[in-house]
């Protein structure tokens, strides 16, 4: 009969999900939006890594840590791009909304129309 060792399952998983973390970096970087990403499931998913982590460090330390720490640090990566583009789209909207060189020649002012007021409720 064939031994496995069950973590070779484990680190194929680990390299399965974490290779698509790149290729959503890239692109988040690219395209400068988040649209269609939802920062709920992301944290979820680096708490998912971060569990992944302290489970090793408790339990039985083995390399697998590794995948989980540098997963970890992808979907974080993410994360940061994810609030640092989500203001940017926002400032996006609120020059497609609101022109500021045709505010400006219509009513000299914007009239409170800040981003903050906009991309609220966006």
């Amino acid at each position: 009969m064939i031994n496995f060792n069950p973590h070779i399952f484990e680190t194929i998983m680990l390299v399965c999900f974490g290779s698509s973390w790149p290729f959503a970096i890239i692109k988040t970087i690219r395209s400068k939006t988040v649209e269609g990403k939802s920062i709920v499931f992301i944290i979820l998913i680096f708490t998912g890594y971060c569990s992944g982590v302290v489970s090793k460090v408790i339990g039985e330390f083995d390399h697998v840590i590794w995948l989980y720490i540098v997963n970890g640090l992808m979907v974080f990566t993410e994360i940061v791009l994810y609030f640092k583009y989500n203001g940017f789209t926002c400032r996006l909207q609120v020059r497609r909304l609101f022109p500021i060189q045709e505010v400006l020649a219509r009513w000299g002012k914007t009239y409170g129309f800040g981003k903050k007021a906009i991309c609220k409720n966006s």
